[in-house]
């Protein structure tokens, strides 16, 4: 644990409003020696009231809005420090994944509300390497074109993207293939590295903090703990987890002290370790095993989770009943069709029009045309028993009210 950073995070925080009343409680607060007694934050602490917990009268901020809805979207504050912080850690990746200068890199990812593509293309201009951002919207053969041109040693991206775009993605002189965003499973990366003839590096972390990156044992995820303090809470109890245990991830930004990330939970189940890795770096490891919470995975990166879609169906409808949401990918279009329990056609009309703004990507999504909600009524009683037979490529995840 980097205690200089973190004290410096800690008495950051408690010049914040937001930060002062949920620790009101804790004994000795800022003081490092109470950093296991703080509580966790959640999500939900970064949708609701978000300038209550950047330090005041801050100038020369970047803003990005996140996940969320479109009524309360995440929103993330970066100053001028936080955002070298970040990129020093980007520029490290990129010295780990042997690319750390000279490297034509293509970026594929959103450069608009995902600030990911945005620290991604800093970063490896810090460590030395040219730098192509292209956004998803862009249309396929132009970016066949603009590789034809620029010919990229290093292709960035979300394997989702990754495999949306192969055919016009170039497939030779490519050295390093850079995965974030999503969960990467052996059978997409093998499909990655057959597809590209390149060695695929994977990154982790969320939108509220970059954590870490593969080297080439390709197997856990370093961190340096000067910039992400990485904890394991059992599921039950909370109590932090040693080295080796499963549990909840949370994660303190050691980054970011315009607005302080510290114990949050992340939703992802892994697990930390500090032994030695053959590849010769001395920092820890994290893993990630799996999400707690059901994510739907679009084809451009972004992420649909059920806590979103039970937000609207509770603004439609007043509150959740059972149903179950499918993702059926397509070339161009991707449905998501929605079954729920007992509800009129009007209820229908009114969620299907509550989920089109469920947030800004898939607002933006549905008005590009890559993008449509199906709602429709079922009876009573009828989802339970139609949850076998369904095919593994179709995402869904459910929920029964009868199970409360």
């Amino acid at each position: 644990m980097n205690y200089e950073n973190l004290e410096t995070l800690l008495i950051a925080a408690e010049r914040i409003p937001f930060y002062r009343r949920l620790y009101n409680s804790v004994p000795r607060f800022p003081s490092v020696s109470c950093f296991r007694n703080l509580p966790f934050m959640e999500t939900s602490h970064l949708r609701y009231g978000t300038e209550a917990q950047v330090i005041p009268e801050l100038t020369g901020l970047c803003i990005y809005f996140s996940s969320g809805t479109v009524s309360h979207p995440k929103k993330l504050f970066y100053s001028q420090e936080d955002r070298r912080n970040i990129v020093d850690l980007i520029k490290w990746f990129c010295v780990v994944e042997g690319i750390g200068g000279g490297e034509t890199v293509l970026i594929l990812m959103d450069q608009y509300l995902w600030n990911v593509g945005y620290f991604t293309s800093l970063g490896h201009i810090a460590a030395g390497n040219t730098v192509i951002p292209i956004d998803p919207d862009t249309a396929p053969e132009s970016i066949h074109s603009i590789t034809k041109q620029v010919h990229p040693t290093v292709i960035s991206s979300t394997p989702s993207l990754l495999l949306h775009f192969a055919e016009v993605l170039p497939k030779t002189g490519i050295k390093v293939i850079e995965t974030t965003g999503e969960h990467l499973d052996q059978a997409t990366r093998l499909r990655l590295e057959q597809t590209f003839s390149a060695p695929t590096y994977d990154c982790y972390g969320l939108a509220e903090c970059v954590v870490g990156v593969e080297c080439n044992e390709h197997h856990g995820f370093h961190f340096r703990e000067d910039k992400v303090l990485v904890e394991v809470v059992a599921l039950e109890s909370d109590e932090a987890l040693p080295e080796d245990q499963v549990g909840e991830i949370t994660i303190t930004n050691l980054m970011c002290l315009s607005q302080p990330i510290i114990r949050y939970r992340t939703g992802d189940l892994g697990w930390i370790s500090n032994k030695a890795c053959p590849c010769g770096l001395l920092t820890p490891k994290v893993w990630v095993k799996e999400r707690l919470t059901p994510t739907m995975v679009l084809w451009d990166g972004g992420k649909i989770h059920g806590y979103q879609i039970e937000e609207e169906l509770t603004r439609a409808l007043g509150y959740v009943p059972s149903y179950r949401a499918t993702l059926r990918p397509g070339r161009s279009l991707q449905v998501i069709e929605v079954e729920v329990e007992g509800i009129s056609l009007l209820e229908s009309q009114s969620l299907q029009e509550s989920l089109t703004h469920l947030s800004y990507e898939v607002l933006f999504d549905v008005q590009a045309g890559k993008l449509e909600w199906r709602v429709r009524n079922v009876a009573q009683g009828s989802l339970e028993s139609k949850l076998k037979g369904f095919f593994s490529h179709i995402q869904k995840f459910d929920r029964f009210s009868r199970h409360d």
